[in-house]
């Protein structure tokens, strides 16, 4: 039920807010706030992770920065239904580790630049996205810009050219193998 409560409210945030809000012009003594914006890319990627870069336009604001399939992105029409769906696993993760959803984000929401951060456990040669989004911790970290969205794709094996020589000489009751590879700096498992 919460969960249910929680998609609804944030869905509603989204559907009260599609005009634009009358503004007055800013005077001196009303300054002009930047929209929070997000400079993110993918740095070096290995087969199983990749190092992201993030840096927000407000060094203090509080941001996500999560790595998606991009297979699941794609389902996404638009940017809050990613939110949703995004949200929907940390409540999840949440209550599977008896924590709230504002406790759970709030572990890993973060604050700054990221350089060279490293995300681990990818799957070798798949398509992902960096997703980065503001949020306001201040409203029980509601998404609070547009999402950041940087396609990478991890690498794949790399074939070698190494073959091997195998000698064997076979005993009454065991057998000797030799194997010689044909590039010595090459790693091998037998």
């Amino acid at each position: 039920n919460w969960l249910m409560m929680l998609l609804t409210a944030f869905t509603l945030s989204f559907a009260a807010c599609t005009k634009e809000p009358a503004t007055e012009k800013p005077g001196p003594e009303q300054p002009v706030k930047d929209e929070l914006t997000f400079e993110a890319n993918v740095g070096e990627t290995t087969r199983t992770s990749a190092f992201i870069n993030v840096t927000p336009s407000d060094l203090e604001a509080d941001y996500l920065a999560v790595v998606y399939p991009a297979a699941t992105v794609v389902q996404c029409a638009t940017d809050a239904e990613l939110i949703v769906k995004i949200y929907a696993e940390f409540a999840a993760y949440a209550e599977a580790n008896d924590k709230t959803f504002v406790e759970y984000v709030a572990e890993v929401v973060k604050r700054g630049a990221l350089q060279n951060h490293e995300v681990k456990g990818l799957a070798q040669n798949a398509n992902y996205y960096l997703l980065v989004f503001g949020v306001d911790a201040e409203a029980e970290y509601a998404a609070s810009t547009e999402v950041v969205a940087v396609k990478f794709k991890t690498q794949d094996v790399q074939q070698s050219a190494c073959t091997f020589t195998i000698k064997s000489e076979v005993y009454l009751t065991s057998a000797a193998l030799t194997v010689t590879p044909s590039d010595n700096k090459q790693t091998w498992h037998l």
